[in-house]
């Protein structure tokens, strides 16, 4: 647990071309290489989010682009990170 963190800080979403970073309104804020997002954030291979005293480095696999579908529905539980 984290005092600079909030309950709710924010949310990481995949889909078949993104992925893709959004602050909850957080009281500290999400930043992307060192710059306060307002809203949300395209993540690329290598960058860095910091959610207050913590740092990750986005590590994205290299793989085929992936075939759409058509269907947003497709989504599950598996396709979203709450921090």
């Amino acid at each position: 647990h984290s005092s600079t963190i909030s309950r709710h800080h924010c949310v990481f979403k995949r889909d078949e071309f993104t992925l893709r970073v959004r602050d909850l309104g957080s009281r500290n804020g999400t930043y992307v290489n060192g710059e306060k997002i307002q809203g949300d954030a395209v993540l690329y291979h290598e960058d860095e989010v910091q959610i207050g005293d913590l740092t990750f480095q986005i590590l994205l696999p290299h793989a085929q682009p992936p075939q759409r579908n058509g269907h947003d529905t497709d989504l599950s539980i598996s396709d979203f990170v709450i921090v």
